[in-house]
């Protein structure tokens, strides 16, 4: 047998790929909670109440991210969905301004690694609550809310580390 020492040559392939994606990311809430109220006291200057509430209870998340990829094959999605449930605790302060609105904070912290919560959970929301009745108020506001979830390990492993903020709507019952 023989060998080869002739000049090698050396050859490349250059792939050039035009990849788009899109990104679709819904979390539905569901809190189930209870509260009390610290502090019920009228303002001094303006005669309206402030109330001061501690909260507690369970918040339940549905969290589906979705992503498409599109490329020289075709589209491609990847996502899937996730669901748990995570206790949390927070504190809400509210003043009146009229007898039907009132302007509102509220901040909680939950997960806390607790079966399959979250590591760590927590959210301020700031806005207008308009009470319908005495059992039925409607919020409009801001929130900002932070997230550390995972689950699985390997190729199963789901997980978000981030935030979501925007414009938030409540519908709230009150026994």
């Amino acid at each position: 047998m023989g060998t080869n020492q002739g000049p090698y040559e050396t050859r490349f392939l250059t792939v050039n790929l035009d990849l788009k994606w899109a990104a679709l990311q819904e979390d539905f809430q569901l809190m189930l909670g209870g509260g009390y109220r610290l502090l019920d006291k009228e303002t001094a200057k303006r005669n309206k109440p402030v109330k001061v509430d501690a909260l507690a209870g369970l918040r339940s998340h549905y969290l589906t991210p979705e992503l498409d990829v599109t490329g020289p094959l075709g589209t491609t999605p990847v996502g899937g969905n996730e669901d748990w449930v995570e206790p949390y605790i927070g504190g809400r302060a509210m003043i009146d301004l009229t007898d039907k609105w009132s302007l509102g904070i509220t901040g909680d912290i939950g997960g806390f690694g607790i079966g399959t919560a979250s590591d760590l959970t927590w959210e301020l929301l700031g806005g207008f609550e308009y009470r319908f009745n005495q059992r039925v108020a409607g919020q409009l506001g801001y929130k900002y809310y932070d997230i550390d979830y995972s689950r699985g390990s390997g190729s199963s492993e789901f997980g978000m580390d981030g935030n979501i903020h925007g414009l938030y709507m409540a519908l709230m019952f009150n026994w």
